[in-house]
């Protein structure tokens, strides 16, 4: 009897061996099922629900991981803006896009783009803004300015150089206050950019932009203040600022709007135009 246990344990030996080898092959096969992708959840001008149903639909239509299938930027727009793609297509031809349609692309989904045009958007350096509303402020008008300014005036008109020198003067004393109204609206427009994107208060579009066909239309008696648009990875993102949105960006821009004209209706009248 011992003597056949002896003989038996060889091949007890080898079945486990093989039923650990069997067991290590299986652990080695089995894959952990993966969980669904997020879908984007930011909104677009639709309900939260319509908008992750719709999103999910339009990343899938933009789904590029089949390298063999090349898409054109028609094959792509028209899979993004679904019925409304006929109306855009002509609007599109008619601004001189067209090649826009016909070149071979590969769009990433919105969500891979969407983090990086809200830095775009958003995180903006403030002096940058401040620049463009001195621009059209007549801040720190020195005399060729200020003769400048009047040969604008239609029909043109020029100056004698002694009264110019008067008049930039009298502008410098405005400049104070229209710093700080630049200051006021430099504030609110940061604000207002962070709580529209928040807000899905813009449009977006691969490939191209078209805002005749795209953007969607102002609610009644709303008016664009200033338009901020950002394009990259073959996206294009529009977001306008419109009155009726936030209140404090509304005084601010009414405040600075106010005094710029003040100043302008000051220096044509002084000038004796």
């Amino acid at each position: 009897m011992r003597k056949k246990s002896l003989l038996l344990l060889p091949i007890m030996v080898a079945a486990l061996i093989a039923g650990y080898g069997f067991i290590r092959t299986n652990r080695q096969t089995v894959t952990r099922p993966q969980a669904p992708a997020e879908p984007d959840v930011v909104a677009n001008g639709l309900s939260p629900a319509r908008t992750i149903v719709q999103d999910q639909l339009r990343a899938d239509a933009l789904d590029t991981s089949a390298p063999a299938k090349i898409r054109t930027g028609e094959d792509v727009l028209a899979a993004y803006w679904g019925d409304r793609w006929p109306d855009i297509r002509e609007s599109i031809l008619a601004a001189g896009y067209g090649a826009d349609l016909s070149r071979p692309t590969q769009v990433l989904p919105w969500e891979k783009v969407a983090p990086e045009f809200f830095k775009l958007v958003t995180q903006v350096d403030p002096e940058k803004i401040a620049r463009r509303y001195r621009l059209g402020s007549l801040v720190n008008m020195e005399v060729e300015d200020v003769e400048n300014f009047v040969a604008s005036i239609s029909p043109p008109r020029t100056i004698d150089r002694h009264r110019a020198e008067e008049l930039a003067l009298l502008a410098a004393d405005l400049d104070a206050a229209m710093q700080g109204a630049i200051e006021r609206l430099v504030d609110s427009e940061l604000v207002y950019r962070f709580r529209a994107w928040e807000a899905g208060e813009y449009d977006r579009s691969p490939v191209c932009w078209e805002s005749a066909s795209m953007a969607r239309p102002l609610p009644p008696g709303s008016e664009v203040r200033n338009s901020i648009s950002a394009s990259g990875m073959d996206w294009h993102v529009s977001l306008p600022m419109r009155s009726g949105f936030d209140a404090n960006f509304d005084q601010a821009y009414n405040e600075w709007e106010s005094l710029r004209r003040d100043k302008q209706r000051m220096l044509v009248e002084l000038s004796g135009l």
